[in-house]
């Protein structure tokens, strides 16, 4: 049996598992599974945030549909879209119960470096503050962490 697919292996394996497995209940309770995690969506980060106003929403909302324009065919090694992540990592920041532009810049903090979204085009649209953040984040990047070891051995000497 050929399978055919793009480039996603997620889901190439599971159309492979659905046709061959003789358990199809658990096969699509699988790819429910899968299709739901690609199904992260605003709604799942907004929940997470502490009472949003109005304006809150809709500044995340903005930042969530300019990434997921932005990053549309941006893929993980994995074949998962990129989007995946930068929701995660917005659910993150908004469950530590921080600002809104905080989230926003969460949302956004991979589209200088990877999709080639400039500094100039996120403070357009999102203003100075979420540009500084999102900057800021894209720079620590450049860093390289030297782990605790390191560390102990400084404090050592």
């Amino acid at each position: 049996m050929v399978v055919s697919c793009e480039f996603d292996l997620v889901e190439c394996t599971l159309t492979l598992l659905t046709s061959i497995h003789p358990n199809k209940l658990l096969v699509n309770s699988l790819q429910k599974g899968y299709t739901k995690g690609l199904m992260a969506t605003l709604a799942n980060i907004l929940e997470k945030m502490s009472a949003p106003t109005k304006a809150d929403k809709a500044l995340v909302e903005k930042a969530y549909n300019f990434v997921a324009e932005a990053h549309k065919d941006h893929k993980r090694f994995s074949g998962e879209p990129y989007l995946v992540h930068l929701v995660e990592t917005a659910k993150g920041i908004a469950e530590l119960g921080l600002s809104a532009k905080t989230v926003a810049a969460g949302l956004l903090h991979d589209s200088i470096e990877d999709v080639g979204v400039t500094p100039e085009q996120i403070t357009a649209e999102f203003g100075k503050e979420i540009c500084f953040l999102v900057e800021g984040v894209t720079k620590l990047g450049r860093y390289k962490y030297r782990g605790a070891e390191r560390h102990r051995e400084s404090l050592r000497k």
